[in-house]
């Protein structure tokens, strides 16, 4: 498929309104449209699961949550939509909001890096866990933003880490390998970029505590059965 890059907005034959209905027939539709009536005037971008299931063909019902990305100030996002729905604090810290009685969640999240400081969008999609989750599009316009190169990845069904996302605490570098193995099992990959999760496994284990027991089973069963293909592209960082 034919691919025109142009500065961080890729194109592959991208129609916005393909997205649009995709995203209107997903469950929490009506709940979304709630939010995005509380953030109205801030510029807000869906990222993250919603866009990487799209372009993984996912059937829109099959959708448990969706992210978005507000450019703006913490205190003129929260604020709007704290007193009208249900929440729990992610693991970073931000937002998810419970949109119905089904469980179906709207996260929501600023522009940020993961120390909360405020940057691009570019910057902040850097800042997150794999090239494919890192693709942005806007809803004002439905335009496609992929810095990271992240539909390439979904093309090739390679899965990337990306380094800048993995800058974090012990903790939070734990809680991502658990994540890796999640979409290793959730997705046929042909090619898997391991060199990442095999420095965080290998840190994990030099600690010793049993507190990263499960998470290191985990991986170590993901390990063993990918066979490491020696065609592998190199890494992209």
């Amino acid at each position: 498929m034919q691919l025109k890059v142009c500065e961080a907005v890729l194109v592959r034959d991208w129609d916005p309104s393909q997205f649009s209905t995709w995203l209107r027939h997903t469950g929490q539709a009506g709940g979304l449209q709630s939010v995005l009536q509380l953030l109205q005037g801030l510029d807000v971008y869906v990222v993250g699961g919603a866009v990487r299931d799209f372009l993984f063909g996912r059937a829109p019902l099959e959708i448990r949550d969706i992210d978005l990305m507000v450019d703006a100030p913490t205190m003129e996002i929260f604020p709007r939509v704290d007193p009208v729905f249900r929440h729990e604090l992610t693991w970073f810290g931000n937002r998810t909001y419970f949109v119905d009685e089904f469980g179906r969640t709207v996260d929501v999240f600023p522009v940020a890096t993961q120390r909360c400081e405020r940057c691009s969008l570019e910057r902040a999609l850097w800042c997150c866990d794999f090239s494919f989750n890192a693709i942005a599009v806007g809803l004002d316009n439905y335009e496609l933003r992929d810095p990271v190169n992240g539909i390439t990845d979904i093309d090739d069904r390679r899965c990337r880490p990306l380094t800048e996302g993995w800058n974090l605490p012990q903790e939070g570098r734990a809680f991502l390998l658990q994540r890796f193995c999640d979409f290793i099992d959730r997705f046929s990959f042909r090619y898997i970029l391991w060199r990442i999760p095999d420095q965080v496994a290998s840190e994990l284990q030099a600690k010793g505590s049993e507190a990263y027991k499960d998470v290191l089973a985990a991986y170590m069963n993901v390990r063993l059965s990918h066979i490491i293909d020696e065609s592998t592209p190199p890494e992209l960082s």
